[in-house]
């Protein structure tokens, strides 16, 4: 969130299940191929899916992405650098 870590975010990997994010913001799981499908989703979050290639060389699969909390109004946002 805005470059802040998002404890107890539930990070699910299409066809191999679900974990929450710890206090760091941290998932950790069994990666056996190359691409996935992630859904984050947080109650208070808008949920987000994203589809990630990793280059099957890459041993460390890390990812960031970026997750916003839920307007409190209906409308238009704009994203800036550290709020709506």
């Amino acid at each position: 969130l805005w470059g802040n870590p998002v404890p107890g975010m539930k990070v699910t990997l299409e066809g191999q299940g679900s974990a929450s994010t710890n206090e760091e913001g941290i998932f950790t799981g069994p990666l056996n191929k190359d691409k996935f499908k992630f859904t984050f989703s947080k109650d208070g979050y808008i949920t987000t899916s994203q589809e990630i290639a990793f280059e099957a060389v890459e041993e460390d699969r890390r990812i960031q992405v970026e997750v916003y909390p839920e307007p409190t109004e209906n409308g238009f946002w704009l994203v800036g650098a550290k709020s709506y």
